[in-house]
């Protein structure tokens, strides 16, 4: 089993500690979510590289994420906030290959759960963004 820490913006930045954390024994990373929003792809492929040539796998990365009707939330029934969250989404996931990491979670924002209605689950799948309304009751 590789059991993986999360580096910090500033370490996937500095080469020397780099160099300590691989000295560490650490083998496996994963690659902040601030880090790949914000940097350039060129950085990333470079940090990518470093990462790489110190025997670290860069095997996973986490998007942001949230719960129904919040900012990151594959579960929004707004259209608006929902088609924004998705565009980024493909962004980040694009930004997460370029870095190196092998995995990243798709957070469905609490439609797996065993007490989540299956609109919600529904919504979650939807590739549009104006996806869900929460079904009316009946009268």
């Amino acid at each position: 089993m590789k059991l993986s820490v999360e580096l910090t913006y500033a370490i996937m930045n500095d080469d020397a500690r780099l160099d300590e954390v691989a000295s560490q024994g650490v083998a496996a990373v994963s690659v902040p979510v601030d880090f790949i929003e914000s940097s350039r792809k060129q950085t990333l492929k470079e940090r990518a590289a470093a990462l790489k040539s110190r025997g670290i796998e860069a095997n996973t990365a986490h998007p942001r994420f949230g719960m129904y009707n919040t900012e990151h939330s594959l579960v929004n029934q707004y259209s608006a906030p929902r088609g924004l969250y998705l565009e980024r989404l493909k962004d980040c996931f694009e930004r997460i290959a370029i870095a190196g990491a092998k995995t990243a979670p798709l957070h469905t924002g609490g439609a797996c759960l065993p007490e989540a209605p299956d609109w919600l689950w529904t919504c979650a799948r939807s590739r549009s963004a104006p996806c869900c309304r929460k079904p009316r009751r009946p009268e």
